[in-house]
Parts: structure tokens; sequence; C-alpha cells
């Protein structure tokens, strides 16, 4: 959002259907515009992969950066219940096996055979996109980083330091309607007849596999449920 100075980065399945919503009705933001990306004008990509090289060196150096993250066992199974929606890579849930298939599912995504989907990418490989900044590739620098099971609570704080880092101040009307938006935002699965069969696979080893396929989220950003 160049009036205010700042970037969005989408991390799928952590708030960011909600966080599409307030980009677009508050700040008028196609977020699925090719225009939106200066060096992609493919609507398709830059869905799945718009990248920070695509950003100018002035954003780089002058906007403010942030992101919202997920607890990476609600994400994944979340994320494979809309790949069951969706039957993304041809996936149709096993009725039968259905824990067995999510463990061979996790052990192929751990070992990068089939990642069926962006949904179930590791939420540090998405957010390592390289920058190009004076000849030298480095790394996004964030100002931001919030879990998204707080959106409601922290979008107020985030645009205070949006307002902050920008030196203008967002009318009162646009906050307003930005932090209703946020407050309605609830990081459930939407009504789907795979819900409760994947909540029902749900074991100890299956969640410390997902734990395991993860770790790096868990590293990266010491991911613990907030409460």
């Amino acid at each position: 959002v160049h009036e205010y100075k700042f970037v969005y980065v989408c991390v799928r399945k952590a708030a960011s259907s909600a966080i599409h919503t307030i980009l677009d009705e508050v700040f008028g933001v196609d977020v699925y515009a090719g225009s939106s990306c200066p060096n992609n004008t493919s609507r398709e990509h830059l869905i799945y992969r718009c990248t920070t090289l695509a950003l100018t060196e002035e954003v780089l150096r002058d906007y403010f950066f942030f992101t919202y993250v997920r607890d990476p066992l609600a994400r994944f199974y979340s994320g494979v219940v809309q790949l069951a929606e969706n039957q993304d890579a041809g996936f149709v849930l096993d009725r039968v096996n259905g824990p067995e298939q999510l463990a061979a599912l996790l052990y192929d995504m751990q070992r990068l055979s089939f990642i069926p989907n962006d949904h179930l990418e590791t939420q540090a490989f998405v957010l390592s996109s390289p920058v190009l900044v004076a000849g030298r590739v480095e790394m996004v620098d964030f100002d931001w980083i919030e879990w998204s099971e707080r959106l409601g609570q922290s979008f107020p704080r985030l645009l205070d330091r949006i307002e902050a880092h920008a030196g203008k101040h967002i009318p009162a009307a646009l906050r307003a309607r930005s932090e209703a938006l946020a407050a309605e935002f609830k990081n459930v699965q939407a009504a789907s007849r795979y819900s409760e069969m994947v909540k029902s696979w749900r074991t100890d080893w299956l969640d410390q596999l997902v734990r395991e396929t993860y770790k790096q989220d868990f590293a990266c950003f010491a991911l613990e449920r907030p409460t």
C-alpha cells in the first residue's frame, strides 16, 4: 500500500483471507490484480509466487513489512481440509485409512517429493523470500510478525506502527473499518464435510509427525499456542 508505505507478506492459512479483505475493502488494493506486482502481469503467477525480488529497492528500503503466522498443527489440518475440498493435485481423502494417508503425505513432504499446494508449505519457507539490494542477496527484515490467532487484538497496534513508520495518520473511518474486520476474524476452517473427519484422525503420533515436518516454523518463530 504505497500511500502508507507498508507491505503485507502473505502466509496462507494464517488469516490471509481476512487481511486480503481489509486491503481490498479499506485500502483499495486488489491483491489479485497483476499490476500490484511490478514485474508480474500474470494473475496466476502473482497469486502463487510473487516474491520480494519483484519489489523495487525503494520499497525494500523504506516500507514497513508485516505478516501473521499460525500454529503449524492447526494450520496443517486446516490445510488438509482445504486440500480435500479442492482436490488439489488430485488429492482425495481416504475415509478408511485417513491417518495413514496423512502420515504418508507428511513423509513425502519431509523428503520434498510431494507438496500438493502452497497452503502446506512451511511458514519459514514462505517468509524466506530473498531480496537483491545493491548487488547483494539478503533476506527481508520484518518489522512485525504476529500470531494470526491474535489478529483482532493486535491489528490496532499494527496500524499504530504503520502510521508511525509512514509519518501519516490513517483516517479514523478507515481505521475503524480495518479493526472491525480484524475483530470479526476467527482462525477456523469454514464449514466442510471433511472438517470433523480430519479432526477425528488426530492422534499424538500424527501431531508429532506434523511437528517434525514443520520444525522450521517452531525454530524460527518460537511458536507456542497463545493463551
